[in-house]
């Protein structure tokens, strides 16, 4: 069976906001005074605003759920975003080499 995508679909991209992110962020990072955090999920160059969306909203749920300290909200905000900028890398690489042969 074929998949075919929707000509009018709508993606996370389409329909999230920068401001959107930069409230959820500021949200996920209230309480703490993390400058150093916002900016990392702030960075576009380092972690697409989807990414950060998705980060910030674990960060809004983790602070409900369990109440961390602020270095352990740190520590996840700092390698959950190296992470997506290692991967977001890796992709571009894998993109660059491959060679597309026409049928």
């Amino acid at each position: 069976m074929h998949h075919k995508e929707l000509p009018n679909a709508v993606t996370l991209s389409s329909i999230l906001k920068e401001k959107d992110v930069a409230e959820k962020v500021r949200l996920a990072t209230e309480h703490f005074n993390m400058p150093f955090c916002e900016s990392l999920l702030m960075d576009r160059a380092r972690m697409s605003k989807e990414n950060a969306a998705v980060l910030a909203d674990y960060i809004i749920v983790m602070k409900r759920e369990i109440n961390p300290r602020g270095s352990y909200v740190r520590n996840n905000i700092q390698f959950l975003s190296e992470l997506s900028r290692f991967v977001g890398i890796q992709k571009r690489k894998i993109l660059q080499n491959m060679t597309f042969f026409p049928f």
